[in-house]
């Protein structure tokens, strides 16, 4: 009986252990690990943008890649095509805001805070949300990141630039899909957010109406 007794109480610390390592260890969305073994694979194979033909559905799983430059705060141009940044929307080029009683522009601003989290780098994206066109396609992008320790070790990880153009206050969450990182943007002051401003899909609509 005694046997017994200390093998289910090892099943049962074994059980336990198991749960807290689950419990305890870094979580890594399911979607971030499929990003990051696609734009690996992408990178293994030096694979170019895949852009579809004008007027044929590009699928939820259509993929940009290589070098890109910030068109405005949230499109960017794979060799002359255009993809817009998913969930988010930015000011527009010439659109102004105001900060400490004077005119600022907000829409150069946000530009070069995209052309800032890209640095250069090689940029992946992916086709997202219900309505995708070849025209005007709707992308969640990412680009390597790297955090240095200070003996020299790098962890390299996928850095979001729909997510860090919310986070930097460069960008309006417009689908309620970073909200809490917009919340967070709001209470620091940062960005937009130390400024006065209308959201650029109310002032795209008041300059139509010019």
């Amino acid at each position: 009986m005694r046997r017994w007794y200390l093998l289910l109480l090892g099943v049962a610390v074994l059980s336990f252990g198991i749960y807290a390592y689950e419990t305890a260890k870094p979580w890594v969305h399911p979607i971030k690990q499929a990003d990051a073994i696609r734009l690996a694979a992408l990178e293994k194979n030096n694979a170019a943008p895949q852009l579809v033909p004008s007027g044929e559905d590009p699928g939820p799983t259509q993929e940009w890649f290589g070098d890109a430059q910030a068109v405005d705060g949230d499109t960017l141009a794979f060799d002359g095509h255009e993809v817009h940044l998913w969930a988010i929307d930015a000011p527009e080029l010439d659109q102004t805001c105001e900060r400490a009683g004077k005119p600022w522009r907000c829409g150069d601003f946000a530009r070069t805070e995209l052309d800032k989290l890209i640095g250069g780098r090689t940029v992946a994206c992916r086709g997202e949300g219900p309505e995708q066109n070849a025209e005007h396609p709707t992308v969640l992008c990412f680009v390597r990141t790297a955090r240095c320790a200070q003996d020299e070790a790098c962890q390299t990880s996928l850095g979001s630039l729909n997510l860090f153009m919310v986070k930097r206050g460069a960008a309006m969450d417009v689908e309620g899909h970073f909200g809490e990182i917009e919340d967070d943007a709001q209470e620091a002051h940062v960005g937009l957010w130390a400024s006065s401003f209308k959201p650029p899909w109310e002032w795209r609509g008041v300059e139509a109406g010019h």
